[in-house]
């Protein structure tokens, strides 16, 4: 599952990703950063209790338009039509995305469903969009 921002032009110099799944569905088996933002001040899971957490930033400069952050490689354990991946939006672990540490974040699609076929994955594109400052 590739998480990407859209800036829509606008400067961002962090980011972080922090969000849910159902573990007895999907097993977490790698986090992939992406080169925008080069920095990783954070990247774990949990496959116990189906969370993952991604937090990076670029320490000169900002970044603009649309960029992978990461990339969450997933693992069915269990057949089923879908399972969700949702981020988590309340402190500590809010996703946000962020310019010199103020959040610039102005929607988010927190609900997404992760569809794995049990002979083959698909990888579906989540967004993190700005629309504007």
């Amino acid at each position: 599952m590739t998480l990407e921002v859209d800036t829509h032009g606008d400067p961002v110099n962090g980011a972080a990703a922090h969000g849910n799944f159902d573990p007895s569905l999907l097993q977490l088996i790698s986090i992939t950063p992406g080169v925008t933002l080069p920095t990783i001040v954070r990247s774990s899971f949990d496959n116990h209790a189906g969370q993952a957490d991604y937090v990076s930033r670029l320490p000169a400069g900002p970044a603009s338009g649309r960029f992978v952050l990461a990339v969450l490689t997933f693992q069915a354990v269990a057949v089923s039509p879908g399972a969700s991946f949702s981020f988590s939006t309340a402190e500590p672990r809010k996703t946000d995305i962020t310019y010199y540490d103020q959040s610039v974040l102005q929607s988010l699609n927190p609900d997404v469903r992760v569809i794995i076929a049990a002979t083959r994955d698909q990888y579906d594109y989540v967004y993190l969009p700005l629309v504007g400052r």
